[in-house]
């Protein structure tokens, strides 16, 4: 799990602004980063591990155990959550385009904020409110934190027509 990748991309698509994450009980701070600084920070990343293991991480941008990447990419003076989600899509874009393995933790295609009702140095956080239900077309539920029951799936990352068993033809 590539937390460090997390934190970077973060770091880099935030505008001015810190961002004291919860994680690592509040030490886990993301810090506004320029071009300059988000390269190095992720060549420093690369020179940790072999390429083997750079090839094989799992990128994310949050998880059950962080802030949900819109929450963190949310800023004061947005109006509503377009502005965060051209953030988000932004992250996802080199998410996508970056060496390793791609993880989304499942919302983010859907744009799920789910702040909780907990409160720490930026308001809400994360536990167990990153956890919220998916939020499905046929199911109520709060707005404020399971997202939009009616939200387009790939309203963050578009996704091709999904493949059927056979549709590839034959193995060569």
């Amino acid at each position: 799990m590539n937390y460090r990748f997390r934190k970077n991309v973060l770091g880099f698509v935030r505008d001015s602004s810190d961002w004291a994450d919860n994680d690592n009980y509040g030490a886990n701070r993301i810090v506004p980063l320029t071009p300059s600084q988000f390269d190095h920070a992720l060549r420093a990343v690369r020179e940790d591990y072999p390429p083997q293991a750079t090839r094989a991480m799992l990128n994310l941008l949050d998880s059950h155990d962080t802030n949900r990447a819109l929450y963190v990419l949310t800023m004061r003076g947005d109006h509503g959550l377009a502005e965060a989600k051209e953030r988000l899509r932004l992250a996802a874009l080199f998410q996508f385009t970056y060496l390793g393995a791609p993880t989304i933790y499942y919302g983010d295609e859907a744009g799920i904020d789910s702040p909780s009702r907990a409160s720490g140095p930026n308001g809400p956080e994360d536990d167990p409110y990153n956890r919220a239900p998916s939020p499905w077309a046929d199911e109520a539920g709060e707005v404020d934190i399971d997202g939009p029951a009616d939200v387009v799936r790939d309203d963050i990352v578009p996704t091709a027509e999904p493949q059927r068993w056979g549709s590839a033809g034959p193995w060569p």
